[in-house]
């Protein structure tokens, strides 16, 4: 016989379960009414009529969760010092002006007529100047990095002069 194979006889696994007399077994998982720690159901969030799927430490779900530690309740809040440039910047109208800035010029450079490389909106007349034209859509153009970088309202280069 090879070394390293050991086939099991009936002599040995009598000897083996003889052995095992008396010793615990693993119990089996228990679910629901069965398990040791049943309390009668799983509780409602705190905040809404939603059941929660497991205990949770501060009996809220997810999206209330969520909610409890945004705005004012986060440990984060500084008293709502966010720049109202960086407001503007981060909104869904700002993101939609610019998407129809690269649709109206076709995602193409309008100097240099460049495809397929990384464009930025450009505003025509500055940002921080023309606060009513922000987000006018003939305000915008489509320029790829190098172009907008030679611009002479580059990253408030018209501020400076």
């Amino acid at each position: 016989m090879p070394t390293g194979v050991y086939i099991r006889t009936k002599e040995h696994n009598t000897k083996i379960s003889e052995s095992l007399v008396g010793v615990k077994k693993k119990q089996t998982l228990c679910k629901g009414q069965e398990h040791h720690r049943w309390k009668g159901g799983l509780p409602t969030c705190v905040s809404c009529p939603k059941k929660l799927s497991t205990y949770k430490k501060g009996g809220l779900c997810k999206k209330c969760f969520a909610a409890s530690m945004s705005g004012e309740n986060s440990v984060h809040w500084k008293g709502g010092i966010t720049p109202e440039n960086k407001k503007i910047r981060n909104s869904t109208e700002y993101r939609e002006w610019r998407k129809d800035v690269f649709e109206r010029d076709d995602y193409t450079c309008q100097i240099c007529s460049v495809r397929g490389v990384e464009l930025n909106a450009d505003h025509i007349k500055p940002f921080s100047r023309f606060p009513k034209l922000r987000l006018e859509l003939s305000n915008g153009r489509t320029l790829c990095v190098p172009c907008h970088s030679q611009t002479d309202t580059y990253k408030g280069r018209i501020n400076k002069k």
